[in-house]
């Protein structure tokens, strides 16, 4: 009878511009009328007014999800993918609407190993919520469980907001 191997570390990845790449946008709306749109990346980086709304529609729709593109933390997720001793988990800003699509990608890209209660989907489908302070929280409950974690993300204000959390090593993804 062979024993099953002892979980010994988590690797937790962002989903945006970490294991993928999608054409979604944000849609920026000022006082009611259109503004402009936003990559991933100009979304983390905007400073939000207060008559500013956000349409994130794009990032909880299917289609997109699953056209997305492997980026560059998918090599890692595919060697981690084949071992015994780590949990996977993808944590994204994407509402909770993402996490069957996401759930779907990964395995029509042959991740087995992630199993669909391991995607953690924070977003609050409207782009309103504190995403460094939403992925501590899920971060701090998911180290507890293993001596040592992997964090990736592109966003290096959620890397600096999460980086001091006990027996985890948080890496920027550029």
């Amino acid at each position: 009878m062979r024993a099953h191997p002892v979980i010994k570390e988590s690797h937790i990845f962002d989903f945006d511009d970490t294991l993928a790449q999608s054409d979604a946008k944000t849609y920026l709306y000022r006082n009611g009328k259109f503004v402009r749109s936003l990559t991933p990346a100009e979304y983390h980086r905007y400073k939000k007014r207060p008559e500013d709304t956000f349409d994130v529609s794009d990032f909880q729709n299917p289609e997109i999800i699953l056209n997305s593109r492997t980026f560059t933390m998918w090599p890692l997720l595919s060697e981690l993918d084949k071992r015994d001793d780590v949990d996977i988990y993808i944590l994204t800003a994407r509402h909770e609407a993402a996490r069957e699509p996401i759930f779907q990608f990964v395995r029509k890209k042959g991740i087995k190993n992630l199993p669909k209660e391991h995607i953690f989907a924070i977003g609050d489908g409207e782009g309103n919520i504190d995403i460094p302070s939403e992925k501590r929280k899920v971060l701090e409950t998911i180290t507890r469980q293993y001596p040592k974690n992997n964090f990736y993300d592109d966003n290096d204000e959620t890397i600096d907001f999460v980086e001091d959390i006990p027996n985890l090593k948080a890496y920027l993804v550029e």
